[in-house]
């Protein structure tokens, strides 16, 4: 599985062009702040059109400008990230969980998959709290749960240790390190962060440059 990314993005007065190949593993995108990055990773989840170019996964073309095609994020298998889990307050850890999942034939069956996401990121025992009551390593955590809950095979971070305590990082690193080999994915990570690049990353495109 190969992700292959040749855009060029425009929203509002910014202006990114970038153009790389991400394999199995963790691949991460860095540069200046307001190059792009995280509307880059917009693009390449379908919520963001480019203006210019192609994005294909696995031999499939997901986007292709010229061509008019734009294949619907919710078709693509994407599990996304965001720097601040942006989880939803009204419901509870385990139902933002619920979210990712494809429709199990039961509500109990539902909460049992997501549970079952819950216990692998370490965090089973809060499942029926508030997420305002979360730390933000614990937010996180269920953010992440969130994300694999949908079977994805494209994993994309969007600064996803920056809202973390430094105690919580390292933890967090590790466990994204084990779920992306253990499940074969592809994932693109965007940082601020030299420290994530530490035994954490595969291979580094820098835009802008």
């Amino acid at each position: 599985m190969t992700l292959a990314v040749d855009i060029e993005v425009v929203a509002g007065s910014t202006t990114v062009a970038a153009r790389f190949t991400a394999d199995p593993g963790i691949t991460a995108l860095l540069g200046p702040s307001g190059i792009g990055k995280s509307l880059t990773l917009g693009a390449v989840a379908g919520i963001v059109r480019p203006r210019r170019g192609t994005i294909a996964f696995d031999g499939l073309t997901w986007a292709d400008a010229e061509a008019g095609r734009h294949l619907p994020s919710q078709q693509r298998r994407v599990g996304m990230v965001f720097q601040d889990g942006a989880l939803l307050p009204h419901r509870t850890v385990v139902g933002n969980v619920e979210l990712g999942l494809g429709r199990p034939a039961s509500r109990a069956a539902r909460r049992v998959a997501a549970q079952a996401w819950l216990e692998r990121v370490g965090i089973a025992h809060r499942g029926d709290s508030s997420p305002l009551t979360l730390s933000g390593g614990e937010r996180q955590r269920v953010a992440l749960a969130r994300a694999l809950a949908t079977e994805p095979r494209l994993l994309l971070l969007d600064e996803p240790f920056s809202a973390v305590d430094i105690d919580a990082r390292a933890g967090l690193r590790r466990l994204v390190r084990e779920i992306v080999d253990e499940h074969g994915l592809v994932a693109v990570l965007v940082t601020h962060d030299t420290d994530d690049l530490d035994g954490l990353v595969d291979s580094i495109v820098r835009l802008g440059s």
